[in-house]
């Protein structure tokens, strides 16, 4: 029979009763995909950085991109970031707190103590809406390396040397399947003993004949077309690395229905869809992205299909799905394309000089368009630093971020590649890297989001969760109903004021709300139950949200983009030119001294005086200088005596045998009087006494926002000033640009001579998202 070749565009069809067909059939099919898409979680956080590699002392600074997870338009639905430091190779936390999202962006700094080892570390973000219970991967994390001082990063690393003998080589046939008969295009990918990508030549063998030569094409990756036969034996063996080991191909069906990419240009993609055996039928193609569908084409498969899809149908960048479904709507074979790769932000960056001299001035001017040249609004986040300290382990940025490493499951070897305009095969390079990814891989195909929704469900709240309850037994439990918690943040003198009052509900649980946590930002929020005192009501906090996420954190596998480990460990040689001002670090002052406990909260501070006060009966008398300690004297003590101050120096009387005498004591008998210090007899109450006597609970705020320091020389004379250490120039988080997608700044450079690196990343109103770069070099004087 003469094979017939049908080319079909989206929604042509010949009579009325086959479109209602086509349409239900359409609408079940984007339904079902749409309905569980939106049991996910709704947020993705992306985590830029000022640098990527600090000394300890330095302050880390941050922003979070916290945008629809399908989108990428800035997500309004938390109001609160929970962010922690870890160390990679310890688990272990080093810094958590809260920070305000506003509009769907945050950003703050994370103090690194001189303390602090040096290593690597994960910055980690979360959100209620970001973040579910169950197994999956974890990708909202950055990576930064910590150092002492800029010499461990010149310092050279011992490099294990590379086992050539273990090479672990994968096949993925096109579609998912190979069928006999039909052409077939096989990818494969090697990687050695590390998951590193390893460059291969090998042979395809037929009946144990060659039969075609192949070899990696990109990170390992290749491919070789062949059309399998049922019946025949198959084969690959490699030369190059020389193993011994033969590696099979996947079971080949005498039929079946297969998918293939023809063809793609800027305007259309072309499928080809061929069947061995069977009779003819209807088939449906669904393309889809990030759980969106963006079009469903139909035809009927005799023995070959060619559907030709417009791409104007798809309006975002990003990972497609394209499964074809049989007649009962039963998925038969997938394929990932990558569209649209020019739909992003074009950031364009342009100094005032390229070369400076120190402590020079100079502007930045920034220009953001889409891929039409049509200006647009971006929020920004800037940072230019000394190009030392660019973390060779961390190959994320924006764009690798949340088109790729958020996409597909499991670890990408250089992502930044495949957007790196300079890489001319990036296109076919990222072809090949879907191929072997899978489709099965893709989070947002059917398969994973069933199984994402059995397990992952919401358990973050944006706030602060509790309970009240009565610890006063009752012959008759107290009828159930709402009680009343009085909340404040005390001021700077310790002053508690701007309370507000929360309601529980009637079984007395209650949640602290972002609103609350703003108010209180850089400081602790009191909570006081003030119902029915007389039933003893007290506040119990519940697991603190960092305690319920690393709960959570342990049943998920951490997933960070593959960077090449032979160069990470090569060290950074520094140019002759390149000088540094240094300070010598003291390595550790311990201050050992008796006193009182201090508390940092002044708050805190009144309730520990207050407390000591009511229980303390001591009193000095001012007849006497300096004041009589439980002057004994008979004179008027009602106008003459007052409580002791903590640390004054007052008299007190003493008997022969050195007892100290009271006001009891007789007048006549002989004593003596000595000097002190007056110290409190009562010991220090500790943070939780005071608590539990004020019937207080405390919750931290929002942590409070610093500026990033920068100098203004133009104001500040800089002669016999200390040295300008600074090796990042410029940290602006928040940059908007106008209506005309421009934006301009200022910076000054500092004594250090050296290359620095520009780094801006952004995203638009609309999810457009942008990466922009620039270098500039700072000599001692500007004049070449």
């Amino acid at each position: 029979m003469k094979q017939r070749s049908l080319i079909l565009f989206l929604f042509i069809t010949i009579c009325q009763p086959c479109f209602s067909q086509i349409k239900l059939v359409s609408d079940t099919l984007a339904n079902t995909l749409h309905n569980l898409a939106k049991e996910t979680a709704p947020e993705n956080i992306y985590l830029q950085t000022s640098k990527g590699i600090y000394e300890s002392g330095e302050d880390l600074w941050f922003k979070a991109y916290v945008l629809d997870a399908q989108s990428f338009v800035p997500s309004t639905l938390s109001q609160t970031l929970y962010l922690q430091l870890i160390n990679e190779s310890t688990n272990k936390a080093l810094w958590q707190e809260n920070y305000e999202i506003q509009n769907g962006f945050a950003d703050g700094q994370v103090y690194l103590p001189d303390s602090i080892a040096e290593g690597d570390y994960l910055l980690e973000g979360f959100t209620a809406n970001s973040f579910y219970v169950g197994k999956g991967q974890f990708e909202a994390l950055r990576k930064v390396r910590i150092v002492k001082n800029y010499k461990s990063i010149t310092n050279p690393v011992v490099v294990p040397a590379k086992n050539k003998t273990v090479i672990q080589f994968n096949v993925f046939p096109e579609g998912g399947k190979l069928i006999s008969d039909i052409p077939a295009k096989l990818a494969f990918k090697a990687v050695d003993e590390n998951g590193e990508p390893y460059s291969v030549l090998g042979t395809l063998f037929q009946e144990g004949q060659p039969l075609k030569e192949f070899k990696s094409q990109h990170a390992g990756m290749g491919s070789v077309t062949f059309t399998p036969m049922v019946g025949k034996n198959y084969h690959i063996k490699l030369s190059e690395p020389a193993i011994d080991s033969i590696f099979s191909l996947p079971k080949i069906y005498a039929s079946g229905i297969s998918l293939s990419l023809k063809s793609s240009d800027s305007t259309n993609l072309i499928f080809t869809i061929k069947r061995t055996g069977g009779n003819a039928s209807k088939v449906y193609l669904r393309g889809q992205l990030r759980g969106q569908t963006a079009c469903i084409a139909s035809g009927t498969l005799d023995k070959k299909l060619i559907i030709k899809l417009p791409l104007k149908q798809f309006t975002q960048q990003g990972i497609t799905e394209f499964t074809l479904f049989d007649e009962n709507m039963l998925p038969i074979a997938e394929r990932l394309v990558y569209l649209h790769p020019q739909k992003k932000l074009f950031i364009k960056a342009e100094l005032s000089k390229s070369l400076l001299g120190l402590r020079e001035k100079v502007t930045l001017k920034i220009k953001v368009n889409d891929e039409n040249g049509v200006a647009l609004v971006a929020h920004l986040g800037v940072s230019i630093f000394d190009k030392l300290y660019q973390n060779p382990k961390d190959s994320k940025n924006i764009l690798t971020h949340y088109y790729l490493s958020s996409q597909l499951k499991g670890r990408i070897y250089s992502p930044a590649y495949y957007f790196d305009e300079k890489n001319k095969q990036r296109d076919q390079a990222l072809d090949l890297l879907l191929l072997t990814q899978g489709w099965r891989n893709y989070v947002w195909s059917e398969e994973n989001l069933y199984e994402n929704i059995s397990k992952a469900k919401p358990f973050l709240l944006d706030g602060i969760a509790g309970t009240v309850r009565f610890t006063k037994k009752l012959k008759q439990a107290p009828s159930s109903k709402a009680q009343f918690i009085m909340a404040f943040s005390p001021d700077e003198k310790g002053n508690a004021k701007n309370s507000i009052m929360i309601t529980t509900d009637s079984v007395g649980k209650f949640t602290i709300s972002s609103q609350e946590l703003k108010a209180s930002q850089g400081n602790y929020l009191y909570l006081r139950p003030i119902s029915q005192p007389e039933l003893q009501p007290r506040i119990s906090i519940l697991d603190t949200p960092f305690a319920a996420i690393n709960k959570w954190m342990g049943t998920k596998e951490r997933i960070y983009p593959q960077a090449n480990s032979y160069l990470n460990n090569m060290p950074k040689a520094l140019k002759t030119y390149e000088t540094r001002p240094t300070f010598n670090k003291l390595n550790e002052v311990v201050v050992k001294a008796r006193g009182t406990l201090i508390f940092r909260d002044k708050y805190l501070g009144k309730l520990d005086s207050m407390a000591k006060a009511d229980l303390n009966t001591d009193f000095v008398c001012v007849y006497d200088f300096p004041p009589k300690l439980n002057c004994f004297h008979k004179h008027d003590h009602n106008t003459k005596k007052r409580k002791p101050i903590e640390g004054e120096v007052v008299s007190y009387d003493v008997d022969e045998n050195d007892n100290v005498l009271g006001e009891d004591y007789p007048y006549t008998y002989w004593y003596a009087t000595k000097t002190k210090k007056y110290q409190n007899p009562y010991l220090n109450f500790t943070e939780v006494e005071l608590l539990k006597r004020n019937n207080l609970s405390k919750i931290k705020g929002y942590y409070a926002q610093k500026e990033f320091y920068q100098p203004n020389y133009d104001k500040e004379p800089d002669e016999d000033s200390l040295p300008d250490a600074r090796n990042t120039l410029l940290w602006a988080p928040k940059l908007i640009t106008d209506t005309k997608g421009e934006a301009t700044l200022s910076f000054f450079s500092s004594d250090i001579n050296t290359e620095f690196l520009g780094i801006i990343e952004g995203v638009s109103a609309d999810g457009l998202l942008g990466l922009g770069g620039f270098e500039f070099m700072v000599r001692k004087t500007s004049t070449p």
